[in-house]
């Protein structure tokens, strides 16, 4: 296993990659999301330009959830972003694709300090012994 490999699997997660988007006559935003090494799945999102706010389809704000739960990152974070990104595609605006979600502009890192208390209870997670007792 190479390095980048392990970090990437182990230490900062897998990178959510919004990869293609588009738009339905219905007003309706259509993503193109991959997840770590996972396939691009599409996922439907709304944006409201006026009001400034967005909604993601349940089933992207799950998996986003998943990461959390994993302590890869905080996924409040990438719900925001992503947010913020719909309304400037809604707006009209040129954004960079494919986008890694914590490094476009509207991302705003985790501290170091959360960065290693998580990476500290990943660990400890991950070596604790199994308690499955058999009879």
């Amino acid at each position: 296993m190479r390095m980048h490999d392990y970090l990437v699997d182990h230490v900062f997660g897998p990178l959510v990659k919004l990869c293609r988007v588009s738009r339905e006559a219905d007003g309706r935003i259509l993503l193109s999301i991959a997840i770590g090494r996972g396939p691009e799945r599409t996922y439907a999102a709304w944006a409201d330009t006026v009001q400034r706010s967005a909604s993601l389809d349940q089933q992207l704000f799950l998996e986003l959830s998943e990461l959390s739960l994993r302590r890869y990152g905080d996924c409040a974070r990438y719900h925001v972003e992503l947010c913020f990104l719909l309304t400037s595609i809604a707006r009209g605006e040129m954004i960079d694709l494919p986008a890694v979600l914590g490094a476009t502009r509207f991302a705003r890192p985790p501290s170091r300090l959360r960065w290693i208390r998580n990476h500290i209870l990943r660990m400890v997670r991950h070596s604790r012994p199994s308690r499955n007792v058999s009879v």
